[in-house]
C-alpha cells in the first residue's frame, strides 16, 4: 500500500464544497493557474481557520508572502494542511515554552500562556480578559452589562459602584452587631422573626465581609 507524498505550497483559493467541508487550492508550480484541483483540507479537532488570499506580484503570481499549505496526494486525490502566514506571525508576542494559542489574521488571540499560568483573551486593539487562580481581571475603557446601550459601565462607575458595595458591607456588619444583641420576646411579629433571622445569617459573615471588595485601581 502506497502512502502519501507531502510538499509545501503556498494557499492561493479557499472556499466551501457543496457539502459545506473546507478546501483549499494550492500553488504546485508557480503559477496561479498551475492546474491544481481544490484539495480536501484538514484541521486539527474543535479547531478550524482559513487563510488571507495571497499577496501577488505584477504578474498575478502568489508571492511567499502568503499562507503556507502542507499537501499531498493520495492517488488523484489531494489533501491540505494551513502552515503559518508572514504576514501575521510578526503581530504576534512571543509564546512561553508548554503554551498553546488561536488566532485570526488580524492577531486577536486566546492564548494558555504556560508562562504566566493564565488564559487571556486579547483583542488586537489592546482590550483584554484575563482569568488566573486570583480572579478575572477586565482590561478595558467601557464593560458591557447586559445585552444593551443601557449597560455600558465606564471604569468610573464601576469604582463607584466597588466603593457603594464596601459601604454596604459596613452597613451589613453593623446590623449584624445590632442582631446579635436584641433579643427576640415571645409575641415577636413573624417578619420581625424573619428579618431577625437574616441578620443572623448575615451575623455568619466573615468578620472582614466589608474588606473582602475592593474599589478599583
Amino acid at each position: 500500500m502506497s502512502g502519501i507524498s507531502f510538499d509545501l505550497g503556498l494557499a492561493i483559493q479557499s472556499d466551501y464544497d457543496t457539502d459545506g467541508f473546507p478546501e483549499v487550492q494550492v500553488d504546485l508550480y508557480g503559477g496561479e493557474n498551475a492546474g491544481a484541483p481544490m484539495f480536501e483540507h484538514h484541521h486539527t479537532f474543535g479547531h478550524d481557520s482559513r487563510p488571507l488570499d495571497p499577496e501577488k506580484d505584477a504578474n498575478a503570481r502568489p508571492t511567499s508572502n502568503s499562507c503556507t499549505a502542507l499537501y499531498g496526494w493520495e492517488g488523484s486525490r489531494g489533501h491540505s494542511w494551513l502552515g503559518s502566514d508572514p504576514r501575521v506571525t510578526p503581530k504576534l508576542p512571543k509564546l512561553a515554552k508548554g503554551s498553546g494559542r488561536v488566532y485570526c489574521a488580524s492577531a486577536h488571540y486566546v492564548v494558555c500562556d504556560e508562562g504566566e499560568d493564565a488564559i487571556r483573551i486579547v483583542h488586537a486593539s489592546g482590550t483584554s480578559i484575563r482569568v488566573d487562580a486570583s480572579g478575572v481581571t477586565v482590561k478595558s475603557p467601557t464593560v458591557t452589562l447586559g445585552d444593551g446601550a443601557s449597560g455600558v459601565a465606564t471604569e468610573a462607575t464601576l469604582t463607584a459602584l466597588l466603593q457603594s458595595l464596601q459601604q454596604l458591607g459596613a452597613s451589613l456588619t453593623a446590623f449584624a452587631q445590632a442582631a446579635a444583641i436584641v433579643p427576640l420576646s415571645a409575641g415577636t411579629s413573624a417578619g420581625v422573626a424573619a428579618a431577625a433571622t437574616a441578620l443572623a445569617t448575615v451575623a455568619s459573615l466573615p468578620a472582614n465581609f466589608s474588606q473582602t471588595v475592593k474599589a478599583a485601581p
